[in-house]
């Protein structure tokens, strides 16, 4: 916690950056949209998910005080799931299907491989957050990649397709467990 170190810091990024002709600085931020971005500045009282930023409380306060300021924020909420649905969520659910003429879907590996569904999932990631505030969108390369990445580490029972008439994907939900006291 040594403001003179952020400072030092914070001028050569500057100063290399001007070096190549930039004349603006924004981050921290991931290679990704998929990695950590952003800073953590409250919360530091309760335990950092995997797959969140985390880092000391005096970053932003250095940050500020040596005169960046912030762009946007990132909200993280903690939602627990009841061990039954209220019914009340059981019967909206079950217009939203009919009226919309939704069916969910559940898929092995073999046909999520076969019918390229983790692809047809990270190109509807891509539609759904393309207006979000620094999205990139997924290359066909990335959304591979991803796919292999991380079709072996979910629980299926756990992941939910949502299919129009046609038998087109409009919606999925992929859930876990939280991994953070296991790292």
């Amino acid at each position: 916690d040594n403001i003179n170190v952020s400072s030092a810091l914070l001028e050569a990024v500057e100063k290399w950056g001007k070096e190549r002709g930039m004349t603006s600085i924004v981050g921290p931020l991931g290679f990704t949209d998929f990695d950590p971005e952003g800073m953590l500045v409250e919360g530091f009282d309760r335990l950092g998910t995997m797959a969140m930023i985390y880092n000391h409380e005096y970053y932003h306060r250095h940050m500020e005080k040596l005169g960046y300021v912030k762009e946007t924020d990132w909200l993280e909420f903690l939602i627990t799931i009841p061990e039954q649905l209220p019914d009340k969520h059981v019967r909206v659910a079950d217009i939203v299907l009919k009226r919309n003429k939704l069916k969910i879907v559940k898929k092995t590996r073999r046909q999520i491989n076969k019918e390229r569904y983790g692809q047809k999932l990270f190109q509807l990631i891509n539609e759904t957050y393309c207006n979000l505030y620094g999205y990139s969108l997924l290359s066909e390369k990335q959304i591979d990649q991803y796919v292999d990445q991380y079709l072996g580490l979910i629980d299926l029972k756990m992941v939910s397709f949502i299919e129009n008439e046609a038998g087109e994907l409009v919606a999925a939900g992929v859930s876990m467990p939280s991994l953070s006291r296991a790292l």
